[in-house]
């Protein structure tokens, strides 16, 4: 069953390198990644063959700032997308507009979508963020950072990144 998850959060706070994580992330599964940017020439092609030659296989659709590209969504309602899971972005203050605008162009209902929120973290997110950053070891090794007491990388994404998730990954 096709599944469409939208991701929101303010102007700047970390859509597109979410989707660009999340790309890196999931090409190392065995899902065919798709990114879908602004360009337009044979957008149709590509649609054809990511919803008939990988019908069998599963498939994740990325579509940052999807609100811009609803006419290349009503695409994809052509096809069979039961393989496809859709993982799209938009700004928190067109949430409403867009999802309706994915209802309609892929003929789903508003319970089918499921919303995920990018905003700002809470003083413990912020910590947790950073004793996974550092157990992972997802901080550049040159970084001075990658030397810092979890106390302090948690206090300097409070206050220098203003626990925007955008910044946090931008300073990481």
């Amino acid at each position: 069953k096709r599944r469409i998850f939208l991701v929101t959060a303010s102007l700047g706070n970390g859509k597109t390198v979410f989707c660009e994580m999340m790309r890196h992330e999931l090409m190392e599964t065995d899902a065919h990644v798709f990114l879908f940017k602004a360009e337009r020439d044979g957008v149709e092609d590509e649609i054809r063959d990511i919803c008939e030659k990988y019908a069998d296989e599963p498939c994740v659709v990325i579509m940052d700032d999807v609100y811009q590209d609803l006419d290349v969504l009503r695409i994809f309602h052509l096809y069979d997308t039961r393989h496809i899971t859709f993982l799209l972005t938009t700004r928190t203050s067109l949430a409403s507009r867009a999802c309706a605008g994915i209802c309609s162009a892929l003929g789903e209902n508003q319970n089918q979508i499921r919303m995920v929120s990018l905003q700002a973290l809470s003083p413990d997110e912020c910590y947790e963020m950073a004793e996974i950053l550092q157990r992972e070891n997802l901080l550049s090794a040159g970084s001075q950072m990658a030397r810092w007491a979890t106390e302090e990388l948690a206090d300097h994404f409070e206050r220098k990144c203003h626990s925007s998730i955008g910044q946090i990954l931008l300073e990481a």
